[in-house]
C-alpha cells in the first residue's frame, strides 16, 4: 500500500489533471443540461375489498403481482393517451409544432407519438410496507410536470374504471345468455310436470310432497268423522258424497288456511250432506259406527296411495330438478342484476392522495451528485494512469526499490537536498546522492 502511495505521489500531476478534467466535464453538464423537475401524486389500492365482479380479494401473496401490474398499467401508452386527451394536447399548437418536427421516418399517430413521450417520463414505485402507488412524471417545467402527473392519475383512475365497467358488460351478457338457457329448461321440466299429473291424475307440491299423501296422513290421525252402516249394509249415494267431502276437506286442510273461500264451501256442502245421512239413517234405524267408516276410508286411500308409489316418486324426482333450475335461474338473475348495476355506476376501487407534490427544485442537474462523481471518476482514472506511467517507466525511489532491483546489500542512505538549500559542498552532496 506504501508503494502505491509513493506511485500515486510520484505521477501527482497526472491525477490532478486527470481530476480536473473530469470535473470541468461535469460543471459543463451543469451549464448546458435543460433542468428537469419530478412532480408526484399518490393513489391508494384498496386490495382488502372483494372485487365487484369475482367478488374475490387478493391474497397477501398476491399482493406484489397486483400492486406489480397496476405500475405496468399507469405507465402504459392507453392511461398516458387518455390523460394527454384530457389535458387537451391534441389542439395545443405548441405540441402540433413538436409533432411536425419529427423525423420523417416516424409514421406513429399525435396521440401515440404524445403518450409515447409521456409514458417514457413516468415512473411508478410501491410505498414500502403500503398499498400506496406513487406516480412521479418529468418535465421542463414544475408546472408541467404537476399537470401532467394529476392528469396521468385521473386518467388511470377512469380506466380502471372502464374496465370493471367494460367486464361488467360482458359478464351480464354471459349470464343473460345463461338465464335463458335454464329458463328454457325450466319451462320444459314444467310442462313435463304438468303432462305427468294429467296421465297419472297424482298432484304433487313445489315441496315434492303428493297430495294423497297429506289425505292419508290426515285420515290415519283420525281427523275424519264419517258415519257407517251396520255390517253387511252397503254405502248410500249420501255417504259416498260424504266420505269424498271429507277427504277432500282433508287434503285442502294441510295446504289452504281455515278461512280460505274455498274450503269453507267444501265445509259448508259437508254438513247438509252429513244432515242427509243423519235422517236417512235416523229413518231407517240404523247405528253410526265411525271407527269404522274410518278404518274402511283408510283402508281405500292406502290402496290409491300404493298403487301410485312409482308415479309420486317419478314426479319427486322431477320437482327435485325443478326447483334446483329454479333455484340457479334465482341466483343467475341476482347475478345478472348486480352485474348490469356495476356496468352502469361502477368505480375503480381506488382512492387519490391529496394532489400533486411539484419540488421548486430541479431534480435534475443535481451538482453535488455530478460534481461528486465526476470527481470520483476522475481521481480513479488518474491512479490508473498513474499506475500505468509507473508500469511503462520504471524507476527506483526508495532504498525499498534497491533491494528488490539488485541483489547487493544496501550501504548507505542520503537524505535528498533539494536545489535551493545546496550550498558551496550542495554539488558534492548531489553527487554523493
Amino acid at each position: 500500500m506504501k508503494q502505491i502511495l509513493e506511485i500515486l505521489w510520484s505521477h501527482r500531476l497526472t491525477v490532478l489533471v486527470a481530476l480536473f478534467s473530469c470535473m470541468l466535464g461535469g460543471i459543463y453538464t451543469l451549464t448546458q443540461a435543460t433542468p428537469r423537475y419530478r412532480a408526484t401524486s399518490r393513489v391508494v389500492l384498496e386490495i382488502v375489498r372483494p372485487d365487484p365482479i369475482t367478488g374475490a380479494v387478493v391474497g397477501s401473496r398476491q399482493v406484489d403481482a397486483y400492486m406489480n401490474s397496476q405500475a405496468r398499467m399507469i405507465t402504459d401508452i392507453q392511461v398516458a393517451a387518455r390523460a394527454i386527451e384530457n389535458l387537451g394536447w391534441p389542439d395545443d399548437p405548441d405540441m402540433q409544432s413538436a409533432y411536425s418536427a419529427r423525423p420523417a421516418s416516424d409514421l406513429r399517430s399525435f396521440i401515440e407519438w404524445a403518450a409515447t413521450s409521456v409514458a417514457q417520463r413516468t415512473s411508478v414505485s410501491r410505498v414500502p410496507e403500503t398499498n400506496i402507488l406513487e406516480i412521479a412524471y418529468y418535465a421542463d417545467s414544475p408546472q408541467s410536470a404537476g399537470l401532467v402527473v394529476e392528469a396521468l392519475r385521473d386518467a388511470y383512475i377512469e380506466a380502471s374504471a372502464a374496465t370493471i365497467r367494460e367486464a361488467a358488460g360482458e359478464q351480464a351478457e354471459r349470464i343473460d345468455d345463461q338465464v335463458k338457457r335454464v329458463q328454457a329448461r325450466l319451462d320444459e321440466l314444467n310442462g313435463q310436470k304438468a303432462n305427468m299429473e294429467r296421465q297419472t291424475r297424482v298432484m304433487i307440491s313445489e315441496s315434492g310432497s303428493d297430495f294423497e299423501n297429506r289425505s292419508l296422513g290426515a285420515l290415519a290421525r283420525g281427523s275424519t268423522q264419517v258415519a257407517r252402516a251396520k255390517p253387511g249394509a252397503g254405502f248410500t249415494l249420501s255417504e259416498q258424497r260424504l266420505l269424498q267431502l271429507d277427504m277432500a276437506i282433508a287434503a285442502s286442510s294441510a295446504s289452504l288456511g281455515p278461512n280460505n273461500p274455498n274450503l269453507q264451501s267444501l265445509l259448508q256442502q259437508r254438513a247438509v250432506v252429513a244432515a242427509q245421512v243423519a235422517e236417512t239413517r235416523r229413518r231407517q234405524g240404523l247405528s253410526t259406527d265411525a271407527q269404522s267408516l274410518a278404518s274402511l276410508a283408510l283402508s281405500s286411500k292406502m290402496s290409491q296411495v300404493t298403487a301410485q308409489r312409482l308415479d309420486v316418486t317419478n314426479l319427486r324426482m322431477l320437482q327435485d330438478e325443478i326447483n334446483l333450475r329454479r333455484a340457479e335461474y334465482n341466483d343467475l338473475v341476482e347475478r345478472r342484476g348486480a352485474a348490469r348495476e356495476i356496468s352502469r355506476a361502477a368505480r375503480a376501487s381506488l382512492t387519490p392522495v391529496g394532489g400533486a407534490e411539484v419540488p421548486t427544485d430541479a431534480y435534475y442537474p443535481r451538482p453535488a451528485l455530478i460534481l461528486g462523481g465526476t470527481g470520483a471518476i476522475g481521481l480513479i482514472v488518474g491512479a490508473l494512469l498513474a499506475l500505468l506511467r509507473e508500469f511503462l517507466d520504471r524507476r527506483v525511489r526508495s532504498a525499498a526499490d534497491l533491494t528488490q532491483t539488485i541483489p547487493a546489500p544496501l550501504l548507505l542512505s542520503l537524505p535528498r537536498v533539494g536545489r535551493k538549500s545546496a550550498g558551496p559542498s550542495g554539488g558534492a552532496t548531489a553527487a554523493a546522492q
